[in-house]
């Protein structure tokens, strides 16, 4: 179904555009037009006092409002993090877990789950920091948990985590 928006400027991303509309169809931008080209069948939702500007999305996020994912693997740190991000145009972010015990892993990867059922916005997935990297360029990370990955071990973090880790980072 198409869903017209419209606000006195929008932003592109390299340009401001004034008396155009956003066209969305299914949540996604089908056309961005002026408003003249608009056809008649559609009647925009007007914001008059407000810009329309992209969301940014973030890859790697460890928590927000002095809740650490790796810390407070819960729910409520996800919470936190959507309702703090939201605030600054972020409206898609993956919650980052560093190198850690593969319990904690289990716990954000629950943890997400249980925010997605809540119908909780924002998170599309976790993004694991090891523990399979490099220990001579391992950074901050703590280095009792970095090791080389066994086959089985992957397969099972895999399979846990199926449909929840969007990124791993090796």
């Amino acid at each position: 179904m198409q869903t017209p928006f419209a606000a006195p400027l929008i932003f592109t991303g390299k340009e401001w555009l004034t008396d155009h509309t956003i066209v969305v169809n299914d949540s996604f931008v089908e056309s961005l037009l002026p408003r003249h080209r608009v056809p008649s069948n559609l009647e925009p939702e007007v914001f008059p006092d407000c810009m329309i500007i992209p969301g940014f999305i973030d890859l790697q996020v460890y928590g927000a409002d002095k809740r650490l994912l790796g810390a407070f693997p819960d729910v409520e740190t996800l919470e936190t993090m959507s309702r703090e991000f939201i605030h600054q145009g972020t409206v898609l972010f993956l919650p980052t877990l560093a190198t850690n015990d593969p319990i904690i892993f289990k716990k954000g990867i629950a943890a997400i789950r249980s925010f997605w059922e809540k119908k909780g916005k924002g998170v599309f997935g976790i993004h694991l920091e090891g523990p399979w990297i490099n220990s001579s360029k391992k950074g901050a990370h703590a280095e009792e948990w970095i090791h080389a990955p066994t086959l089985q071990e992957v397969k099972e973090l895999l399979h846990y985590g199926s449909g929840v880790i969007t990124m791993i980072t090796l």
